[in-house]
């Protein structure tokens, strides 16, 4: 079960430093790109993972009826941003993987989006698997598009990521645009679009 679980919780770790890895709080075991997060229960493989201070502030939560997820269109693909196709990155020497630029001038501190990464922490190069394309090389290109679910838009590309999931079901209406959705051995939040 362990391997499992974690190769389920990669598919849903963003390409940031900071989120390109699982974490725990100690109870549950969670996988995050910003946009959407899946959590599993504790047990061995929190034991291993670097615990994260706050997640315990999310609202996992069910405010209404689970319902399941609609028959998606299919997907179209195109070569990488990240890795031009390469499959292979590493991590950018401008921002050192954070995606971000900061400095400090007259007691102020600044941040940028990284120019050299266009913010996503990679070049294209021969060290690491790329994490947006799992080392493919191509990508979905209408993963933005959106569908609706009882008349709230949700990004298409992560109702994919969540059609993975065995037995998912999604909450029929989102709280502050949280859409909870529940699945065999885990929970998690997607954020909606407004």
């Amino acid at each position: 079960m362990e391997e499992k679980t974690f190769s389920l919780l990669a598919d849903f770790c963003g390409v940031t430093k900071q989120l390109n890895k699982p974490f725990c709080d100690g109870k549950y075991t969670y996988a995050s790109d910003g946009k959407v997060i899946v959590r599993f229960p504790g047990g061995e493989i929190t034991e291993i993972l670097v615990c994260s201070p706050g997640i315990s502030k999310l609202r996992f939560e069910q405010s209404g009826e689970l319902v399941p997820l609609p028959e998606l269109p299919k997907e179209t693909k195109a070569i990488c941003d990240i890795c031009g196709g390469q499959g292979k990155v590493t991590i950018c020497p401008e921002c050192d993987g954070d995606g971000n630029i900061y400095y400090s001038t007259n007691n102020h501190e600044y941040e940028w989006n990284c120019k050299e990464c266009d913010s996503a922490g990679y070049i294209p190069g021969d060290e690491e698997v790329c994490p947006e394309c799992k080392g493919i090389g191509k990508v979905i290109t209408n993963f933005k598009k959106s569908i609706n679910i009882n008349g709230h838009k949700l990004q298409l590309g992560y109702l994919r990521k969540l059609s993975k999931l065995p037995g998912i079901k999604i909450v029929a209406h989102p709280v502050e645009y949280q859409h909870y959705f529940k699945f065999d051995g885990g929970d998690g939040i997607l954020m909606g679009m407004r």
